[in-house]
């Protein structure tokens, strides 16, 4: 019976030991750890490997996970020596977020929690479903974020303003723009409160009903309300889209094709769209300026064109001409009047100076001749005082 007895055991136990011999090998090629990394920063717990025997070393400042027969999970750090019989036990993985990232971690009761960085948490088989590593969002200057907060079964909108690195809570998440342009349709969580517009319209048809293949523009503006803007508009971006193309066809019904080709510039001048700055307004837009990109037409319509501009260049250079013979000729009889001007100034200068010569003479004679008269009375004056001293009677 005793023999009987141990054969049946030894039978059994080598049994038990095929199958844990073989089950030892599967998970060994499939289940090397005790995680299981689904991405880069993603990590879901998984069961160890599979133990026979083996005597487990366990390194400082490492952690590993040690299933007891009882179904209980022992976790042991190291340094430390452990003998594993026909148990599983592998390492946990520690899981570090830096400054810029936060952990996302969801237990198996469903729970979930935002750990900000820097930390760590070692992966808890028995605890963790699974353990994201997320970067914050970050957000620049100029750059803003709709974030709804649930609380009480209620839920309440705020706006975040960069420069700032933001981490959401379990119950928080981020508005998802969605809005549709002329050229298509983009989708972002980061809203831009300084960008453009590009216009680039077809068909516009002027007061001689030539019609433009297609006319650029490109409007900048600023987001000076956003809770306006959510409250007014579900998409802002196509309701000044539409504006402007209001204005453009306004300002170009108003002009004949010649017209539009000298007034276009005007269209640099915010105050040449009106209801552009209206709308603008009504859904807390500020349009800061305008950049008119150029126009085109069709080659009809641009040969009529070409044609009048030849006309206008040739008619610009036949006046530019005239004007240069005309003043050509006025500078050559300006210089003839002040060639004649200067020879009378001469001839006056000369005449003055004769004229003073003559006087000159006439004073000097006129003197010489009192001069001789005065000698001569003198003369006759002496004679007179002799013979009156003489006693003469000359009478």
């Amino acid at each position: 019976a005793h023999k009987s007895l141990a054969i049946r055991l030894a039978a059994n136990f080598k049994i038990q030991l095929r199958h844990a011999v073989s089950w030892s090998s599967k998970l060994q090629r499939t289940q090397m750890n005790s995680f299981v990394v689904a991405d880069q920063d993603e990590y879901h717990p998984a069961l160890p490997r599979f133990h026979f025997f083996s005597r487990l070393v366990i390194p400082e400042k490492n952690r590993y996970a040690i299933y007891q027969k009882s179904g209980k999970v022992e976790f042991v750090d190291g340094p430390a020596v452990r003998i594993l019989l026909m148990q599983r036990g592998g390492p946990c993985k520690n899981i570090v977020a830096s400054a810029d990232e936060y952990l996302v971690v969801t237990k198996k009761n469903g729970a979930v929690t935002h750990t900000p960085g820097p930390t760590s948490i070692w992966v808890d088989p028995t605890e963790h479903e699974v353990i994201k590593r997320r970067e914050k969002i970050e957000f620049g200057t100029g750059e803003a974020a709709i974030v709804y907060t649930e609380e009480n079964n209620s839920v309440g909108r705020s706006v975040v303003h960069g420069p700032c690195k933001l981490l959401l809570s379990p119950n928080q998440w981020l508005h998802n723009f969605s809005w549709t342009h002329l050229d298509g349709s983009m989708e972002f969580t980061k809203l831009e409160t300084r960008n453009s517009i590009e216009i680039d319209l077809a068909g516009l048809r002027t007061k001689c009903h030539a019609t433009l293949s297609s006319v650029k523009l490109t409007v900048a503006f600023r987001i000076d309300d956003i809770e306006k803007m959510l409250n007014k508009s579900q998409n802002p971006v196509m309701d000044l889209t539409s504006a402007i193309s209001a204005d453009l066809l306004h300002f170009v019904g108003q002009l004949n094709i010649s017209e539009f080709k000298e007034h276009c510039k005007e269209l640099n001048f915010l105050k040449n769209f009106p209801i552009s700055n209206e709308r603008a307004s009504g859904i807390g837009f500020i349009l800061e300026n305008a950049d008119f990109c150029g126009y085109e037409v069709s080659a009809s319509i641009q040969n009529l064109l070409d044609k009048e501009v030849h006309a206008s260049i040739t008619k610009r250079i036949q006046t530019q001409q005239d004007e240069q013979a005309q003043n050509s000729l006025d500078f050559k009889l300006q210089k003839e009047a002040e060639r004649q001007h200067k020879e009378l100034e001469l001839a006056q200068t000369k005449f003055e100076n004769e004229i003073k010569q003559l006087e000159s003479k006439e004073k000097i004679l006129s003197e010489i001749r009192v001069e001789e008269q005065r000698n001569l009375l003198k003369g006759k004056l002496d004679f007179l005082k002799q013979l009156n001293k003489m006693n003469c009677d000359v009478t």
